[in-house]
């Protein structure tokens, strides 16, 4: 049984006459890697949203199953700040895995301390330097 199956999706965005990705398909069998290349602008970046639910296709469909357990780490980090302070934005995670408040911040704690950010809890996700960025992200 395939575990993410793309089948003939064609996306292009807002004010865009052209298709990032025309007719794409393929299937990623549980258990298995896969590598998705290409040039600079040929839609890898955009395949990916789609295929973890941040943009919807103009046409065609995915399929992909425990959907809950897609994640994606995006080039820039900045662009993966979700919240203004970074224990809010770090606890989006468990949150969305629909934890309670209880766990939700015992994890957060926990992912903060993992990363040696915990003192930055409170601190806004705008101040921090490039490499914090990248270790809440």
């Amino acid at each position: 049984m395939s575990y993410i199956s793309v089948q003939n999706v064609f996306f292009k965005y807002p004010h865009s006459n052209k298709n990032v990705l025309e007719d794409v398909s393929f299937v990623i069998e549980k258990g298995t890697y896969t590598a998705i290349v290409g040039l600079n602008g040929s839609g890898k970046s955009t395949l990916a949203r789609l295929i973890s639910g941040l943009e919807t296709p103009d046409s065609g469909k995915i399929i992909v199953q425990d959907k809950v357990k897609i994640g994606l780490v995006f080039q820039s980090p900045k662009e993966q700040i979700i919240s203004s302070v970074v224990h809010r934005d770090t606890a989006f995670g468990p949150q969305s895995y629909g934890l309670n408040k209880n766990e939700v911040e015992l994890r957060t704690i926990e992912c903060l301390n993992i990363v040696d950010m915990l003192e930055y809890a409170e601190t806004s996700s705008s101040a921090l330097s490039l490499g914090q960025t990248q270790k809440i992200a």
